[in-house]
């Protein structure tokens, strides 16, 4: 007041200014390494680009920017506040919140239909009835009792698996490509029988009993 000349109201309003302003300039260092901070927190464990990520994962999050476009909106109506600046960008971020929401139903009605056609395509076709009629060049047919060899859950390789393995084997040591073999169930043979048809001729019939295991006698002789 003394040195400037000056009122004490006028230096009061100077006195104000000047230190909020130097208080001003003073944060925007911090502001700055804040900003690259959570920068960096964003883009950790993640890969691509940064603004790729950062856009992302904002827009993973409408509610957020709905949150954020709120506030901006309350605070342009403070007093002394820009309206403009904080309304258009509040105008921004709610756009950006709209746009997301909209992303997220689309991609969660598109996981649900997704899902429901996985569902679908799992569920058991029927066979047709042409192929009942066709006739097989190998037919493998066994009971009831016999069907747990073909189950893909035993302990053991299926009967699948070691049919393929004996296919493979014969066409590399024999040069010859045996015929696929159809494997059926057949309620009319007895629960541990099997029967092995060439071209709808029955060529060969016997019994397997599961649990059990088969001793031969190498000379052929009788046990």
């Amino acid at each position: 007041v003394a040195q400037m000349d000056m009122s004490f109201a006028d230096a009061s309003a100077s006195y104000t200014l000047l230190t909020v302003g130097d208080g001003l300039v003073s944060q925007i260092p911090a502001l700055i390494v804040s900003t690259a901070a959570g920068l960096l927190v964003s883009k950790a464990g993640l890969t691509g680009s940064a603004d790729v990520v950062l856009f992302g994962q904002l827009s993973g999050y409408p509610k957020a920017l709905g949150i954020s476009s709120f506030l901006l909106v309350a605070m342009s109506i403070l007093p002394g506040m820009p309206a403009l600046p904080f309304l258009v960008l509040a105008g921004g971020t709610g756009f950006l919140a709209w746009q997301a929401g909209r992303n997220a139903d689309q991609k969660r009605a598109d996981a649900e239909a997704e899902a429901e056609q996985a569902e679908i395509d799992a569920q058991p076709k029927d066979e047709p009835i042409q192929t009942a009629l066709a006739m097989d060049d190998l037919r493998l047919e066994l009971g009831y009792g016999l069907l747990p060899l073909i189950n893909k859950d035993q302990e053991a390789h299926p009967l699948t698996e070691q049919i393929k393995a004996l296919r493979r084997q014969i066409a590399s040591e024999m040069g010859f490509v045996m015929p696929s073999i159809r494997i059926l169930d057949n309620i009319q043979l007895a629960a541990n029988e099997y029967v092995i048809r060439v071209k709808e001729v029955e060529s060969g019939r016997g019994k397997l009993k599961l649990g059990h295991l088969l001793v031969m006698d190498p000379r052929g002789m009788a046990i």
